[in-house]
């Protein structure tokens, strides 16, 4: 049994760059991050996780992106081609129409929100059983909080990427009390990267214990 495996990642903003800067090798951190982000969420030794879904939100810029695995071309493994397939779907979100999907590279969307609380909208309207709202500030226990939770297409994962912003933490409060929010302690994990990697891990383990 293969699960479909859905992600939100949320930034408060994110440093401006162009294709002259990643020719050069000057690619953002924060840039970089993301990319090595994606690559640990999709990308295998020789295949796509297709049956994967990420979700990147920049709170500043009110700009939603989807990379849908099912129909995502390009996507190579080294950070430029990630760098450049970001660059292009972030320029296709300034002149992308607001609350609809557009198409930037096959698998890249942009959405520009009309206000900060349709993320909170948006989430709620894809119905999820659960989200595991992944922090660097609770107590629960990592590992607890993980075994036998029996992963299912309706869990959602949102990581707060970078700094616990107020802002960015305060939207949660507005999520419908009928949801299930997870909370996961992550203080031992650092990166982005490492954070995906591991959760990937622990759902593959799951899926090979169910089938």
């Amino acid at each position: 049994m293969i699960n479909l495996v859905s992600f939100l990642i949320l930034n408060n903003s994110y440093t401006k760059y162009s294709k002259k800067d990643i020719d050069l090798g000057n690619t953002p951190l924060d840039i970089y991050n993301l990319c090595s982000g994606i690559r640990e969420f999709f990308c295998l030794s020789y295949s796509i996780r297709k049956d994967n879904v990420l979700y990147i939100y920049f709170h500043s810029d009110l700009v939603l992106i989807k990379l849908d695995g099912s129909k995502l071309r390009f996507l190579g493994s080294d950070e430029r081609s990630q760098a450049l397939l970001l660059l292009k779907v972030l320029e296709k979100s300034s002149t992308s129409s607001t609350e609809k999907w557009e198409r930037s590279t096959p698998g890249f969307y942009a959405m520009k929100l009309l206000n900060p609380l349709n993320i909170i909208h948006f989430i709620e309207k894809m119905s999820f059983e659960r989200i595991f709202l992944i922090s660097q500030s609770t107590s629960t226990n990592l590992q607890n909080d993980f075994n036998n939770k029996n992963f299912t297409s309706q869990d959602f994962f949102i990581i707060r990427n970078g700094s616990e912003d107020k802002v960015v933490k305060g939207l949660f409060e507005n999520l419908n009390s009928s949801t299930k929010i997870i909370q996961i302690n992550f203080s031992e994990i650092k990166s982005l990267e490492n954070k995906i990697l591991y959760i990937n891990y622990l759902i593959d383990l799951e899926n090979k214990i169910i089938s």
